[in-house]
């Protein structure tokens, strides 16, 4: 594959398409300044995210190798912010996705997503 994303990401599946896809555009809608929320362009970031969570548990990848995928993508000083908002918000998601309350995990996730932590 003769892309950014190729050298960011192992590509060897179609899952594996799928999920540089989503990381993709997940990176670039939090590089704008998007957070993911449950209305418009926000609601489209949420879904990548979501995606994205599916996708990385069903590719077997990992959280760490996300957070260097998007720090390998982005270059300037907003790199490593974007690249931990996005790992962020996959923990957070993976730690109360397993539960009935879904609503109640976004809603966390969504509390702890931030580009400049504290």
């Amino acid at each position: 594959m003769a892309s950014p994303m190729a050298a960011a990401v192992p590509i060897t599946s179609d899952c594996g398409i799928k999920f540089a896809d989503a990381l993709a555009a997940s990176t670039a809608l939090v590089d704008a300044g998007l957070r993911p929320t449950g209305r418009g362009q926000g609601r489209i970031l949420r879904g990548y995210l979501q995606a994205l969570a599916a996708l990385r548990d069903a590719c077997g990848g990992s959280s760490g190798g996300v957070e260097r995928a998007v720090a390998y993508l982005l270059t300037g000083p907003e790199s490593g912010a974007v690249a931990s908002a996005i790992r962020r918000y996959l923990e957070v998601h993976d730690r109360h996705v397993t539960s009935e309350r879904r609503s109640e995990a976004h809603a966390l996730a969504l509390r702890e997503f931030t580009l400049h932590p504290r």
